[in-house]
Formats: structure tokens, sequence, C-alpha cells
């Protein structure tokens, strides 16, 4: 007994200098591979709150991990996966983080085991219906937001997950599905409970209407100023307006999770967003119509809130300016915005009208994208009759579709490249050389904490979290920890380049098939904002042409959050925007229609499609 205590002991100190020799190693070799791609993070002693964040998501990951091995579930990396995925700074972000992740895995898995069940021995069948699911998960996803975006995209992905894992047994195992799913519960609530004392609270909304009442005088002023005679257009003020306007429309997405009635004040905060955004368009009229105001106007209109201003100059501009279509039509949008401000303030149900509209040209190429990428991947393994195929084809769908509705994937698909090649090379290294000397689920959870804690100062940092994701994940599906390891050399290699085979089809099908890039999202968001402004010249229905316009101003406002500056192309976006807002006012007579018509064909032909803009060849 004493013998084998004495050999237990020396097994367990090698095992950690081993440990302690691989995490000397590996961040040295981490570094210079970063630094070879060019990115040369800060790869210094983290920061308290970093160094916080990368020890509870460690364990956190350590524990569920360590659960799902003694409950001898199904590839019980998943349940480390999953606390990665739902990590997150603050605590709304995380309740709606876990939410979605729940709703979507459930859903998914479920889908996944039922065409397991139904097409087990009809491989090209599965392949068609997974297809199917997938592309309408994605595309359907992407007429949401957040976290909701994510849910749909998850449930996509998790099905392909199931049934591609399960396609490889030789068995049809339906548990493989509900492996999945208690997997996914436990790294939620090992999420939960390490991340609920740590992560802070989400911005207050107050400090949100501080912003917007500073955004609406900004705004007022500048409109007034761009309606009056001679006065020449400030880029310099537009664009400090855009920008704020994109910025205060990213935090209310933030500031919008975990609270039903939080979501309800950020809608109709968004809804005066919206109005500010019609404010802005109907100052851009270049049609002849110059209004002229009282040279002390905007001095003296600085009441005590943003609502009593907006009032004052409703007053001011309608006694000035009531025989004019311009200026009435200014005065209905200084009243909405009056409204939508109110509307904020006050307690109840019902809200405004919603500035979103469907993209619905979006949702298409959002749905195509893991289409592409998986119909690639398939034919590959067809044709090749690879063994592997499965597991290329479940990482093409699966990133293809998480970055799906993104509009910098081009971008961060580089990173995705970076953090899965780092994370395949050392999931190969642990699983040969340490993980064989493993014999218990503690010293399991000993010799990958230094992988996962690597990831984990990598995600706290903003520069490099895409990367610690997708590094990590890969770590974890290279590997496979567990105390039963597959130690061929030849499987596990063959694992990794069709892992990373599924990363280059990605990579491919955004890069050069289906482009998602903010260049390319102006390209598309322009060329529709035109296309839409010359239609509701032509559309002689009111009803029609209101909806039309509706969805000018969605995509306009898409095209805000992608340019935050007054660019040549936003701002003949802009000008589009106003001729068509003339149209569905009905603020036109047949003199000025055809005036303006031919005015909307120069603006679409020549100033949204110049070659020298951004966005270029649009019509």
């Amino acid at each position: 007994m004493a013998m084998r205590a004495a050999c237990g002991c020396v097994s367990l100190i090698r095992l950690r200098m081993s440990v302690h020799q691989m995490n000397k190693w590996i961040t040295q070799s981490f570094g210079r591979l970063i630094g070879r791609f060019g990115m040369q993070p800060e790869l210094q002693w983290p920061s308290r709150s970093a160094l916080i964040f990368s020890l509870h998501t460690t364990t956190a990951a350590l524990l569920a991990l360590v659960i799902a091995q003694m409950l001898d579930l199904h590839h019980p990396w998943w349940a480390a996966m999953t606390v990665w995925l739902v990590a997150q700074p603050t605590r709304g972000l995380l309740i709606e983080r876990i939410g979605a992740r729940l709703i979507g895995t459930v859903v998914g898995a479920m889908a996944g085991g039922l065409l397991l069940t139904v097409f087990f021995d009809q491989q090209h069948w599965l392949m068609l219906v997974l297809a199917a699911w997938i592309a309408a998960c994605a595309g359907y996803g992407n007429l949401f937001r957040h976290f909701r975006n994510y849910g749909f995209v998850l449930a996509g992905y998790t099905a392909a997950i199931v049934a591609l894992f399960g396609i490889q047994d030789p068995v049809l195992d339906v548990d493989l599905a509900l492996g999945r799913i208690y997997c996914t519960v436990i790294g939620v609530l090992a999420s939960a409970c390490f991340s609920w004392t740590f992560t802070g609270k989400s911005a207050s909304l107050e400090s949100v209407y501080n912003r917007l009442d500073a955004l609406i005088v900004a705004s007022v002023h500048y409109s007034l100023k761009r309606l009056q005679a001679g006065t020449a257009h400030d880029a310099k003020s537009f664009s400090a307006l855009l920008q704020e306007l994109a910025a205060l429309d990213l935090c209310l997405d933030e500031i919008a999770t975990g609270s039903r009635t939080m979501r309800l004040r950020v809608f109709r905060t968004r809804d005066t967003l919206g109005a500010l955004v019609d404010l802005l368009v109907s100052s851009h009229f270049d049609v002849g119509e110059k209004l002229r105001f009282p040279s002390d106007l905007l001095v003296a209109t600085h009441p005590e809130s943003a609502a009593a201003m907006v009032l004052a100059v409703i007053n001011e501009v309608h006694k000035n300016t009531e025989n004019l279509a311009a200026g009435t039509l200014f005065v209905e949008k200084l009243q909405r915005v009056f409204a939508a401000l109110n509307a904020c303030e006050t307690p109840g149900r019902e809200a405004l009208q919603s500035t979103q509209q469907r993209d619905w040209h979006a949702t298409c190429l959002a749905g195509s994208r893991p289409l592409i990428a998986m119909s690639i991947a398939t034919a590959m393994w067809w044709g090749l009759g690879w063994s592997d195929g499965p597991m290329m084809v479940m990482t093409a769908v699966l990133f293809a579709s998480l970055f799906s509705s993104h509009s910098h994937a081009s971008a961060a698909l580089k990173d995705v490249l970076v953090g899965s090649t780092a994370g395949a090379v050392l999931g190969v290294t642990c699983r040969f050389w340490l993980l064989p000397e493993v014999g218990t689920v503690w010293e399991l959870a000993l010799v990958i904490a230094p992988f996962l804690m690597i990831g984990a100062l990598l995600m706290a940092r903003p520069g490099t979290a895409k990367l610690a994701i997708d590094l990590n994940m890969t770590f974890l599906l290279i590997a496979q920890p567990g105390l039963q390891v597959d130690t061929s050399l030849e499987h596990t290699l063959l694992q990794m380049l069709a892992i990373l085979g599924g990363v280059f089809t990605a990579v491919l099908t955004y890069r050069w098939l289906v482009p998602s890039s903010p260049g390319s999202q102006r390209k598309r968001l322009c060329k529709r904002i035109a296309r839409l402004a010359l239609k509701i010249s032509d559309t002689p229905a009111p009803p029609a042409q209101a909806r039309i316009y509706d969805q000018v101003r969605g995509l306009l406002t898409s095209l805000i959050s992608l340019e935050k500056k007054a660019s040549p192309l936003l701002i003949a976006a802009f000008e589009c925007a106003a001729i068509a807002q003339l149209f569905a006012h009905h603020r036109t007579d047949e003199h000025h229609t055809l005036a303006l018509h031919q005015q909307l064909e120069n603006l679409a032909t020549s100033r949204l499609a110049s070659k020298k803009n951004t966005g270029a060849d649009l019509l």
C-alpha cells in the first residue's frame, strides 16, 4: 500500500510538472503565433477585472466538465463549451444569453434527434432536410436582434451537431440529443452559479435618457439650420449626430436585457430614435423651398427639458411656415418626436409605431450563407468518401450560421482562423501528451485548466475576445477531454483537418461567394433605398407609399449604424429618403412630381451609384 501511495504521489508530481511546463510553452508559442498574424495583443499580466473574469469562467467550465464526466454523458466537453458561449459581462446579458442558449439548444437537439430517428438510414434525405432547417433558422433569425437572433441560429446548428455526430455511429443513438441538452443545462447552471456574483448590472436607462435629450436638442438645432435659407451643409455636426444615434441604438440592446419592463421602455426609446431619423430626413429637402425663421429662434429655445424645447420650436416654426409643404411636414415630424419622447416617460403597455422594418433581402442572404457552406462541405465529404467528413460539415455549418447576420463577418473570420488553428494545435498536444496520464476527473480538470485559462484571459480583452471563444471551442473539440481518450494519431489529425477544413469553407463562403462586410452591406442598403425611392414615386396608392417609405426609413437606419459619418453616400441616401418622404406624405402637386422624380433618378443613378463612393455599381 505504501509503495502504491508513493507511486501515485510521484505520478501526480510528474503530471503537475508537465502541466507547468506545458503552460509556459503554450503562452510563448501562442504569443508568437498571434504576432505572426499581425494582431499583437498585449499578453501582459491582466487587470484585476480581467483576472476575476478569467478565474470564475475557467472554474465554471471545469466544474461543468467534471459533472458531465461523472454523469457519463455523451461528449462531456459540450458542458464546458456552453460556459464559454454564455459568459457575459453584465447580469442582464447573462440572463438573455442563458435563456437563448437553453431554448435554442432544446429545440435544436429535438430537431436533430427527430431527423436522426426518421432518416438515419437515408443519408441524402437527412442532409436535405437538415439544410432546409439550418437555412430557415439562420434566415428567420435575421429578422431579430441580439440574443433572439442567437437563439434561432443556435437551434439551427445544434440540430446539425446532433445529426452529424449521430450519423457517424453504426447504430442509432437518440441519447446523443439528450446528452446535448443535459450538457447545456449543466453548463448554464455552472456559469450562472459562478458568474452571477462577479457580473455587474447593465447601464442605467436614465443615463441613456440624458444622452437622448441632448441628441434631440442637437438634432432640432441642426435641422433648423439646414432648412434656413442659405445655410450650407455642416458635415461635422451631421457626423456627430449620426455617431451618437448609432451609439445609442447599440447601447439599448444591452439595457433591454433581463427585464420585460425595461424592454418595453427601450422599445419606446428606439421609437424616439426613429422619429429623430424622420426629422433629419425632413431637413434634407433640396427642392427649391427655403424656410425662414426669426434670427433669435435657436437662442430663445432653451427650456429646461428637450420636450419643452421641441414644443417651443413647433409653435415658432408653425407660425412662420404654415403655407409651405416642407415647413408643415417638418412640423409634423417635430410633433412625432414630441409624442415619442413623452411616451418614453409615460407608463403603460401601448407603444408607438416601431421603426424596425423587415429586410427580406437580408433574410434570404442570411439563410443562404450556411446553406452554401454546408453544400460545399457535404460535396467534399461525399466526393472524397471521407469518414471524418461530417465533422467538416458540422464546423462549416456552425461558423457560417454564427456569422450569418454579422455585418463584419469577413473580418471576424480572420479571428476564427487564428483561434481555430491555435486551438487545434493545443488540442492535439493536450490529447497526446497529457490526457493519457489522467486517471480521475480531478486530474482531468487539472490538466486542461491551463489551456482554458489562456482562452479566458484572451476573452477578457475586447480585441481578442472572439478569437478566444474559437480557440476554446476548437481546443475542446480536438482534445475531447475525458477519462477515455482515443489516442490514434491518424484519426485525431484527420479530425483536426476536418475542423479546419470546415472553418476554411465558411471563410470561402463569406469572402467570395456571399460576402458579408461593411462595404457589401452599404452597397446592398443603398441599392435598396434607391430602388424603393424610385418605386414610391411611381406608386399612386397612399397606403402603399407609406409602407414603402417605412422600408426606406428602416434601411436608412441600418445604413447609419454602418456608416456613422456624413459621407457623400449617406448624404445622397438621406436626400433620396427626403424626396420619398414628400411623396409618402402627399406634399407634392403635379408640377413638382415630375421634377422630384427626375431628381430621384439623378440621385439613384449618379450619386448613389457613383464609382467614387463606397458601394458603387448599385443599379
